[in-house]
């Protein structure tokens, strides 16, 4: 502490430091400092060598379950959500923590085994458009801790905008988590706002956050962040990001149908631990005057729907119709003839409803 100390004097001397970045570079100091003073009033050993698992001894250790939130969502799982700007990533992800912290249903997924707390994180929202579509999106009252920290509320204090790049701010966060374990979900919405000072094409820059979602997985704490898609369609920067994450999901537009607010395919490019229909795409749209807000269906039978749509515009070739909905010539083919066999389509080689079904 002292030599700590004395760094910090030395800086704080020199006027071509900024104050922010001197206080930042001696965080990391004092934390690892802080951490050695709990383990040893906690009675915990110091620090080791790195050390092996044997087969026989991994056979035999008691290692308990990881639960999940929701199938593709485990206990301290790190996961990322991705799409276009307006497409409606925050409806989607504000859905998910209503219904954890209510103990409901979220789209297609039953009900989660118990419900669990959760901190949002926003970097952009004003806050009474935060609250409420939070008001409008919960059908339930929640029973576990629903927590905000706004960005808008945060400049408001301190005149200075959240960075989850900052040391201080990290730590700010596992505080919060420490000081109620009923918090078991950290939405960040989203990483380009709220981890200013990266790169986003640098996977370098991005391993800098690595020890922070880290903590959280530690903790049981599940991690969502929320990015935008890049131009060819997937999530903006550097591939790294991806890496350490155990889900990741790709929001779509849905091509060929009528924009009606939140409304997109849902798309899970990477997923462990979960298999079959829990993770196969499907379509979903927002109806907040449903008393359930969101309807869903698989993937082919909303092309379906839209494949007859387009044929009753005029398109009615298996290419162009492939391209205007943003699937393959094979998808199209299959289900030009499953319509035909349906009698929604004609016979023949182009794509042609019935005159009556016009």
């Amino acid at each position: 502490m002292i030599e700590a100390g004395e760094s910090l004097m030395q800086d704080a001397g020199n006027l071509k430091l900024d104050v922010g970045d001197i206080l930042a570079d001696q965080v990391g100091t004092l934390s690892a400092i802080r951490e050695q003073e709990k383990a040893a009033s906690e009675g915990r050993p110091g620090r080791k060598g790195l050390s092996v698992i044997d087969f026989p001894e991994l056979l035999g250790m008691d290692i308990p379950e990881r639960s999940k939130l929701f199938p593709w969502l485990p206990e301290g799982g790190l996961s990322m959500v991705y799409g276009p700007r307006g497409i409606g990533k925050t409806y989607f992800t504000l859905t998910l923590a209503a219904s954890l912290c209510s103990g409901s249903s979220f789209m297609k997924w039953t009900k989660p085994v118990k419900p669990v707390g959760v901190v949002i994180i926003d970097g952009e929202m004003a806050l009474t458009d935060l609250r409420a579509r939070l008001t409008a999106l919960l059908i339930a009252q929640p029973t576990k801790p629903l927590k905000i920290i706004s960005g808008e509320a945060i400049f408001a204090k301190i005149d200075r905008d959240i960075n989850l790049v900052d040391n201080n701010h990290q730590s700010d966060v596992l505080t919060i988590l420490d000081d109620n374990k009923d918090l078991k979900l950290v939405i960040v919405d989203n990483v380009s706002c709220l981890f200013s000072g990266l790169r986003e094409s640098s996977k370098d820059d991005w391993e800098k956050i690595t020890p922070w979602l880290l903590a959280m997985r530690r903790r049981g704490v599940a991690v969502l962040l929320v990015h935008h898609a890049g131009k060819g369609g997937d999530q903006r920067g550097t591939s790294g990001r991806e890496d350490l994450l155990d889900t990741v999901i790709s929001l779509e537009k849905v091509h060929g149908g009528k924009d009606s607010g939140a409304k997109f395919i849902v798309k899970f490019t990477k997923c462990r631990g979960a298999y079959g229909s829990d993770v196969e795409p499907f379509e979903a749209a927002l109806d907040l005057d449903s008393p359930e807000l969101w309807t869903w269906k698989p993937v082919d039978e909303s092309t379906y729907e839209r494949m007859l749509d387009m044929a009753r515009d005029g398109v009615d070739s298996v290419t162009d119709m492939a391209e205007e909905l943003g699937v393959s010539k094979g998808l199209i083919s299959r289900l030009k003839k499953k319509a035909q066999e349906a009698g929604d389509l004609l016979p023949g080689k182009f794509i042609q409803v019935p005159e009556d079904g016009i």
